[in-house]
C-alpha cells in the first residue's frame, strides 16, 4: 500500500491566532509553526497523501523545499511521520513499574511526601509481594523500580531481590536513601541492580542535615564509594529543591562530577510531611503564598533542562505516562498512578485482585476505576483553571503538582508566577 502521513498518536493541538502548537504528549516534544502551515499539513494527513504527493503540491522550488524542512522537524520530534498500512504500529509497553516495598524508612526527612517513618508498620508479607511481583513480572516491563520509605529496612529485602532474579532477568533500579548499603551486602546490590539512585539533599552537611538529619551525608558519600567500587556504572544522587540547598546548586553539580555520578534536581511536593514543615523549606507560608505573593521562583522552578524539545525554546512539555506506560504500587500492594499521587484518593485496586492483568492494562479495563477517573480530572485539559490557558500544555510538566497546589489553595500564585515568565516566550 502507499505510504502516507500520520500524526503522532497522543498529540494535542494548541491555537492562539495566527500560530499553532503541535505537542506529542508521550515524548513532551512540541512545534510553533503558522497556522498556513499546520493547515496543509493537516490536509495531507486527511487526505493520506505520502511525502512526495505533498512535495508535489508545492508551486515552487522555494515552497518545496521549505515543507521538506518543516515535514523533517515534524519527523525528528515525533510529531508528525510517514507510514503504510502494512505497517503494524507496535503497541505501547510498560515501561517502567515502580514498586514501594515498605512504607517504613529508618529516616525522617522534613519534605518526604509519603510521610515515610520507622513508627509505619503496614509492610505486606513475604509471601504477598511475591505474589504481587509475579504479576509485574507477567507485564514484562522495562524497567521494575525498588523503593519506599527504604526498601533496604526490610528483613527480607534481598530475599525479594533474589526472588525477582529467579524469575526474571529484568533491569531493577534501586531507590534508596543510601544509608544501609554497606560491605556485607554490596556485592548482591551491585549483581542485581542496574542502577542506584539515592537522595541527599545537599552538597554537603550543612545543607543536608536540616532535611535528612546529621551524619546521613558522610554515610551516603561512603555508599556512594562502595558502589563505584563494586562496579556499579548508573548511580545518581537527586536533590530536592528547598531553601536550604537552592542557592548551592552549582556546587552540588560540582560534588556529583567529583563523584561521577548523575545529578538529578526533584521538585520539592508540598505533600505528607512537606506540607507539614511548608514553611521552614520554602521560607513562605501559605497564608501568603495564597494571597497571590509571588512563589520563590528557585524554589518551585519547572523548567525543563532536558533536550530542545522546539525550535524556540529548551522547554518540554507536559508528559505523564501513568497508567499508558507505568504505574506505581504501594506498600499496600494497591495500584496508585505514580508515586507524587501515592495519596489516599488515589488509591486503586489491589493488585492482587487483578485476575487478568496484562488484558487490565492492554484493553486498558483501568479506565474504569475511580482512581483513573480522578487522575484524568487533573490533567491540564481537564482542570480549572487549566484548561482554558494559552500555556497549558507546557506549563506544568506534572500534573501531579497541579493538584496538590490547587488542593492546597496556592495554585493562583503559580499560575501567575509562570504567566509572567511563558505567555510570552512561547507565543
Amino acid at each position: 500500500m502507499n505510504a502516507r502521513l500520520k500524526f503522532c498518536d497522543n498529540y494535542y493541538i494548541k491555537e492562539n491566532k495566527n500560530l499553532v502548537i503541535i505537542n506529542n504528549r508521550d515524548f513532551g516534544t512540541w512545534l510553533k509553526l503558522t497556522k498556513e502551515c499546520f493547515e496543509i499539513i493537516e490536509q495531507a494527513v486527511a487526505k493520506e497523501w505520502s511525502v512526495e504527493k505533498l512535495l508535489e503540491q508545492c508551486y515552487d522550488k522555494e515552497d518545496k523545499a521549505y515543507i521538506k524542512l518543516l515535514l523533517d522537524k515534524l519527523e525528528s520530534l515525533h510529531l508528525v511521520y510517514e507510514t503504510s498500512e502494512k505497517k503494524v504500529e507496535k503497541k505501547k509497553e510498560i515501561d517502567a513499574v515502580t514498586f514501594a516495598v515498605t512504607k517504613k524508612c529508618n529516616l525522617k526527612c522534613t519534605h518526604c511526601c509519603v510521610d515515610a517513618t520507622i513508627e509505619n508498620g503496614e509492610n505486606a508479607s513475604l509471601d504477598d509481594i511475591k505474589k504481587a511481583l509475579d504479576k509485574i513480572l507477567e507485564l514484562s516491563p522495562n524497567r521494575l523500580i525498588l523503593t519506599g520509605g527504604e526498601p533496604m529496612l526490610r528483613s527480607d529485602f534481598f530475599d525479594i531481590v533474589r526472588y525477582i532474579r529467579e524469575k526474571s532477568d529484568v533491569p531493577m533500579e534501586l531507590m534508596t536513601n543510601g544509608t544501609l548499603i554497606s560491605k556485607e551486602n554490596i556485592a548482591i546490590i551491585a549483581s542485581n541492580f542496574h542502577s542506584v539512585a539515592i537522595s541527599i539533599d545537599g552538597h554537603n552537611e550543612e545543607t543536608c542535615s536540616p532535611v535528612r538529619g546529621k551524619g546521613v551525608f558522610s554515610k551516603v558519600i561512603e555508599s556512594v564509594r562502595l558502589l563505584k567500587s563494586a562496579g556499579v556504572k548508573q548511580i545518581s544522587l537527586s536533590c530536592v529543591e528547598t531553601r536550604h540547598n537552592v542557592e548551592h546548586y552549582d556546587e552540588f553539580k560540582e560534588l556529583c562530577k567529583s563523584l561521577d555520578v548523575e545529578c538529578i534536581s526533584r521538585r520539592f511536593s508540598p505533600s505528607g510531611r512537606g506540607e507539614t514543615n511548608y514553611e521552614e523549606l520554602t521560607g513562605k507560608n501559605f497564608a501568603q503564598v495564597r494571597k497571590k505573593d509571588l512563589i520563590t521562583k528557585q524554589i518551585m522552578e519547572t523548567k525543563n533542562k532536558c533536550k530542545e524539545s522546539s525550535i524556540t525554546t529548551g522547554y518540554n512539555s507536559t508528559v505523564c505516562s501513568a497508567f499508558t506506560s507505568s504505574f506505581y504500587v504501594g506498600s499496600d500492594l494497591h495500584l496508585y498512578p505514580c508515586g507524587a499521587l501515592y495519596l489516599d484518593e488515589f488509591k486503586g485496586e489491589s493488585i492482587l485482585a487483578i485476575s487478568d492483568i496484562k488484558k487490565y492494562f492492554s484493553e486498558k479495563l483501568f479506565m474504569q476505576t475511580e482512581t483513573y477517573k480522578l487522575y484524568n480530572s487533573i490533567l491540564f485539559k481537564n482542570i480549572e483553571p487549566c484548561k482554558n490557558c494559552s500555556i497549558n500544555f507546557i506549563c506544568n510538566n506534572c500534573p501531579a503538582y497541579v493538584y496538590i497546589y490547587k488542593k492546597l489553595g496556592i495554585l493562583p500564585a503559580y499560575c501567575n508566577d509562570r504567566k509572567c515568565e511563558l505567555e510570552q516566550e512561547i507565543w
